[in-house]
Formats: C-alpha cells, sequence, structure tokens
C-alpha cells in the first residue's frame, strides 16, 4: 500500500519518492483540508507521478504539481476551490521555464512573463481579468527588443514602439488595434518619414 507522509512545512520544488516527505503549502488551503486523507496523488501507467495535491470532494485546493509522463514537472501553482489562483509556473517537456504569473480566479491577473526554448524571455507584461492591458515587452529568439506598447482589453491602444536590432525603427499610437496619428519611422538612427493615419 501507498503511503505518503504530508508535511506542512512549505513548497518543495518537485515532488520526491513516496517514502520521502511530501511539503505543501497552507495558503488558499481550508482548514478542514490539512489533513493527509485529503491528499490526492494521481500516476500515469508507468508509475511517475501525475498529479499531486489536495481534494476535498471532487474540488482542488492548495498547492498541486502536475507532470509529465516521463517525470518531468509541467506546472504546478494554487487552486481554490477548483479555480487557479495566485502564482503559477508551467515547464515544457524538457523541464525549461516557458511561463509564469498569477491567476485570480482561473484567469491571468497580474504580471506575466513568457518563454521560447531554453528560457529565453519572448513577451511579458500584465493581465487584467484575463486579457492584456498596459505596458507589455516583445523579444526575438536572440534575446533582442522588437516592440513595446501598450494593451487594452488585449487590443493594442495607446502608444508604442517598433524596433531592428534593438534600434527605433518606427513610433505611434494605436487605437483599437489601428495605427492612429502620426507614425514616424527610421532609417538607423535619422528620421525617414511620418505618415499620418486616421
Amino acid at each position: 500500500m501507498k503511503i505518503l507522509w504530508c508535511i506542512i512545512l512549505g513548497l518543495t520544488p518537485f515532488l520526491l519518492n513516496e517514502d520521502e516527505a511530501i511539503n505543501i503549502t497552507t495558503e488558499l488551503v481550508e482548514p478542514q483540508l490539512l489533513s493527509p486523507e485529503d491528499f490526492h496523488v494521481q500516476y500515469y501507467p508507468n508509475d511517475c507521478y501525475k498529479e499531486a495535491g489536495y481534494l476535498s470532494g471532487s474540488q482542488k485546493y492548495g498547492y498541486w504539481q502536475f507532470f509529465y509522463p516521463n517525470g518531468t514537472p509541467q506546472s504546478k501553482g494554487h487552486f481554490y476551490n477548483s479555480e487557479k489562483q495566485d502564482y503559477w509556473i508551467y515547464y515544457d517537456s524538457l523541464g525549461y521555464v516557458n511561463s509564469q504569473g498569477s491567476y485570480s480566479n482561473n484567469k491571468f491577473h497580474g504580471y506575466w512573463k513568457f518563454y521560447n526554448s531554453f528560457e529565453q524571455l519572448k513577451e511579458c507584461g500584465p493581465f487584467r481579468n484575463g486579457e492584456k492591458y498596459g505596458w507589455w515587452l516583445f523579444f526575438d529568439e536572440n534575446g533582442f527588443k522588437i516592440s513595446e506598447g501598450r494593451f487594452e482589453k488585449n487590443q493594442k491602444n495607446g502608444y508604442w514602439k517598433y524596433y531592428e536590432q534593438d534600434q527605433l525603427e518606427s513610433e505611434g499610437a494605436y487605437l483599437k488595434n489601428q495605427k492612429d496619428g502620426e507614425w514616424k519611422y527610421y532609417k538607423g538612427k535619422s528620421l525617414a518619414s511620418v505618415i499620418l493615419y486616421d
């Protein structure tokens, strides 16, 4: 019979083998859930961990961890009443981080970072209720910044800049995803043209 010792001490990066302690967090966990009987572990057919965390009936609470079939981590974070809350981190199948940020009521809410292969930053910025909102930065596969600007409800809205090899290439404003007003275009460090958009 599989026996799991649940020690309420804090977080551990990943689940270890079942003879070792599994640490959890008490944040976002109902007091009555903090007992070994509520701890749930599911395995793949190859006996690698698939998921682990607390259940109340069918609802997920507290700190959970999920894994790929090869045993590498897939994601970890908090649930409250089966909705993702607070900080989460996601990994690709090689174990590299591919995104991290916060949830509120199962929606992206707060600052998020997204990565290319080998944890190269691809884009970052804030969400509000599941939608991009505020100032975002975007980067190419070599780490050069390619654009930055404001979003409102997932649409480009406000001032934006575009770059080529980290050098300013154009700048101007958007209104509901459409270029609006004066846009400046550069060649090298010199202003090349100005275009007005309605």
